[in-house]
C-alpha cells in the first residue's frame, strides 16, 4: 500500500470518527431534552395512582362511618402550592385514644389531644376508640390504608400526614368541611413540581 493510500485511509477514518461524535452529541441533546418530560410523566402518574388509592380509602371510611373524614376549613385549592397539615392520615389509619393522646393502631405515632385544635383545627378524631378491639365491632377503629407505603407517610408541623411518595415535602390537601370544587363531598388535591412545571393533581380534574 502506498503512503498516499494510507493517508486517504487515515483521513477517512477520522471523518468517520467525527461523524460518530456528531451523532452521539445529537442523541445526547435529544435525550436531555426529553428527560424532564419523562420525569414529569412519572411523577404525575404516581400522584394519580396515589390519588385513587386515597379516594378508595375515603369512600370505604364513609361507607362505615356515614360521613367523610372530618377536616379543617383552612385548606383551599385556589392557593397555589398549599401545603397544610391535616387529619386525613390519622382518620384513615385509625387511632386509639388513651392517656389524653391519639395513637395510631400500629403504635408508631401519637399526638396529644390538646394539640389537635391548634395543629389540625379539630377537637377530636372520629375513627378512634379507647381500645383497638372494642366490644362493639362498629366502634372499633379501622385502618382503611393497609397498602400504604412508608414513602407515602411524612410529617408537617409535627403532625403525621399523607405525602407524595415521589416528593415527601408535598402533603395531600383535603377539605370536607367546606369543599370548593365538590360541594357536598370533599376536595382532595396536591401540588407537584415536576419537569420544571407546577402540576395540580386533584379529584376534580382527573
Amino acid at each position: 500500500m502506498t503512503n498516499r493510500a494510507c493517508r486517504r485511509e487515515v483521513a477517512f477514518t477520522l471523518v468517520e470518527m467525527l461523524v460518530v461524535i456528531a451523532v452521539i452529541a445529537i442523541l445526547a441533546g435529544l435525550l436531555f431534552a426529553v428527560m424532564p418530560a419523562v420525569g414529569r410523566a412519572r411523577v404525575v402518574k404516581t400522584a394519580r395512582a396515589e390519588l385513587t388509592q386515597i379516594q378508595t380509602a375515603i369512600e370505604a371510611y364513609k361507607a362505615r362511618h356515614g360521613v367523610y373524614p372530618p377536616s379543617t376549613t383552612n385548606a383551599n385549592p385556589d392557593v397555589p402550592m398549599g401545603n397544610l397539615p391535616n387529619a386525613l392520615y390519622l382518620e384513615l389509619v385509625g387511632t386509639v385514644f388513651a392517656n389524653s393522646a391519639f395513637s395510631t393502631l400500629d403504635g408508631t405515632y401519637s399526638i396529644p389531644a390538646a394539640l389537635l385544635p391548634a395543629r389540625l383545627g379539630l377537637s377530636g378524631l372520629l375513627n378512634s376508640s379507647t381500645s383497638r378491639t372494642a366490644t362493639d365491632e362498629k366502634a372499633a377503629p379501622e385502618n382503611f390504608l393497609k397498602e400504604l407505603k412508608p414513602t407515602q407517610i411524612g410529617t408537617n408541623n409535627n403532625v403525621r400526614v399523607l405525602v407524595l411518595s415521589e416528593d415527601p415535602t408535598r402533603v395531600w390537601q383535603y377539605n370536607s368541611a367546606n369543599p370548593v370544587r365538590n360541594p357536598g363531598g370533599y376536595d382532595l388535591w396536591i401540588w407537584v413540581e415536576a419537569g420544571n412545571r407546577t402540576n395540580l393533581i386533584s379529584n376534580w380534574n382527573q
